[in-house]
C-alpha cells in the first residue's frame, strides 16, 4: 500500500497543487444550446462547478466547439451581457487560484471589442486583470482569490461590439490553482498495531491511540491492503460486522468509529487475510490523519483438509436408497440431498444444522437442498 501511497501522492502533487482545477476544452457542436454548457468539463473532486453559461441579455448562437453568443452591448458594459463560471469547495476544503486561461474570437474586430473579467468577492464591481478578445491569461494570484471556503462566481463581459448581431465566443478555458483541506489533523497517529483472539470467523485489532480529539476510525478490507483513505469533513459509520460499514472506495469498509483501542471485528472468512488501517482523527471538521498505521491477520482454517470421496450407492429400492463414501480427516460429516437436480447450496461454516435420513425432514440449505445425515459414520439410508 505504500508504493501505491507515493504514486497517488505524486498525481496528486502535479495536477492539483500547480495545475488544472476546472478546465473545459469545448469540442461539441452547437454547445450553446445548453445554459450552462457542461459536457466534456472536467474540475478537482474537492469541488463542484457550474460549466459555462450566459447572463440573461445575451443569446446563443450556434458554432463548433465553441461557447458562442450574440446581443452583446455595442456601446459601454450591459451588466446582464456575460459568460459566467462558478466553483464552490466542499466542505473542509479550500481554493486558492493562480490563473484564468481562454482562448476566445468575435466574429468582427472593428472596432475592437471591450472585455471585463469580475468576481463575485466584490459583487463584480472591479476589473480582473486585462481580458483580450483572442484570449489571455488572467493572474489570479492576489488574497481576494486565495483560501476560498464558499462558492464563488466569475463572470466575463464583452461590449463595445459592431452590431448586436456580432458574435463573441469562449473556445475554451481553464482555472489553475490549488485545491486543499482547511482542517488541522491530529499531530499524532495511533501506532502499535496488533491482533488477538483470532479465529475462523473474526479477530480483534488493537492499537495504541495518538492525539485525535474525536478518536479513530478502523478501515478494513479482505485479501489486499486498504487502498482508499476517508476524505476530511466526512464522517462514515461503522460496523464491526465486516461488509456492514460504510464503504470508503471499493472493498475498504469502516469497521470501528471510537475513542477505544481495540474492535473485534465479525463476518470474516475462514483462512483469510484481512487488512486494516487506523486513522486518528479530530472533531473541528472530521480532519483525519492520512499516514495511516497498517496491519493485517489470517482467520484459521477450520474446514478439513481432505475431503471424503469414493461415493457410492446401495440399496435402493422404489423409495429408499444408501448412500456411502470412504471419509476424509474431518470431524464429521454433513450429507446433503436434492431431487431431480445436483445440489446448488453449501452449507455456511459457523452454522448448525438438523439432519433427519427422511428426505425433506432435516434442515434445508438454500432451496431444496436438504441435511439427511450428520455424524461421523461412511453411509446413511435415506
Amino acid at each position: 500500500m505504500k508504493i501505491n501511497r507515493i504514486i497517488v501522492f505524486l498525481i496528486f502533487w502535479h495536477s492539483v497543487v500547480n495545475g488544472q482545477i476546472f478546465t473545459n476544452p469545448i469540442t461539441a457542436t452547437n454547445p450553446n444550446t445548453a445554459n450552462p454548457f457542461t459536457a466534456g468539463q472536467t474540475f478537482d473532486p474537492n469541488i463542484t462547478v457550474s460549466g459555462i453559461g450566459r447572463g440573461t441579455g445575451i443569446s446563443g448562437s450556434n458554432a463548433t466547439n465553441r461557447y458562442n453568443a450574440s446581443g452583446w452591448s455595442t456601446t459601454t458594459i450591459d451588466l446582464n451581457d456575460y459568460y459566467e463560471f462558478t466553483l464552490t469547495p466542499l466542505a473542509g476544503y479550500k481554493i486558492d487560484f493562480t490563473n484564468f486561461v481562454y482562448t476566445s474570437q468575435a466574429s468582427s474586430v472593428t472596432p475592437t471589442p471591450s472585455h471585463s473579467f469580475r468576481s463575485s468577492v466584490d459583487g463584480f464591481a472591479s476589473d480582473i486583470g486585462t481580458p483580450t478578445t483572442a484570449g489571455t491569461t488572467i493572474s489570479l494570484s492576489g488574497a481576494s482569490y486565495q483560501n476560498i471556503t464558499s462558492s464563488i462566481t466569475f463572470r466575463f463581459y464583452t461590449y463595445g461590439v459592431a452590431a448586436g448581431t456580432t458574435t463573441f465566443s469562449i473556445n475554451d478555458f481553464t482555472f489553475n490553482g490549488s485545491v486543499t483541506t482547511t482542517c488541522t489533523a491530529p499531530t499524532t497517529q495511533a501506532t502499535s498495531f496488533s491482533s488477538s483472539s483470532v479465529s475462523n470467523f473474526s479477530g480483534t485489532v488493537n492499537w495504541v491511540r495518538g492525539n485525535g480529539t474525536a478518536g479513530v476510525i478502523v478501515v478494513a478490507r479482505q485479501g489486499s491492503a486498504v487502498n482508499a483513505d476517508p476524505v476530511s469533513g466526512t464522517p462514515y459509520t461503522a460496523n464491526a460486522a465486516f461488509g456492514s460499514g460504510q464503504q470508503i472506495g471499493t472493498g475498504n469498509y469502516v469497521v470501528y468509529s471510537g475513542t477505544g483501542t481495540s474492535v473485534n471485528v465479525t463476518g470474516l472468512l475462514e483462512n483469510t487475510t484481512y487488512h486494516f488501517a487506523v486513522y486518528e482523527y479530530n472533531t473541528t471538521s472530521t480532519c483525519y490523519h492520512l499516514t495511516e498505521l497498517t496491519g493485517n491477520f489470517t482467520t484459521t482454517q477450520c474446514s478439513p483438509t481432505t475431503q471424503a470421496t469414493t461415493f457410492t450407492s446401495s440399496s435402493i429400492t422404489g423409495t429408499s436408497g444408501t448412500a456411502n463414501w470412504v471419509r476424509g480427516n474431518g470431524n464429521s460429516v454433513l450429507v446433503v440431498a436434492r431431487a431431480g437436480s445436483a445440489v446448488n447450496a453449501d452449507p455456511v461454516s459457523g452454522t448448525s444444522y438438523t439432519a433427519n435420513a427422511v428426505f425433506g425432514s432435516g434442515s434445508q440449505i438454500g432451496t431444496g437442498n436438504f441435511v439427511v445425515y450428520s455424524g461421523t459414520a461412511t453411509s446413511v439410508n435415506v
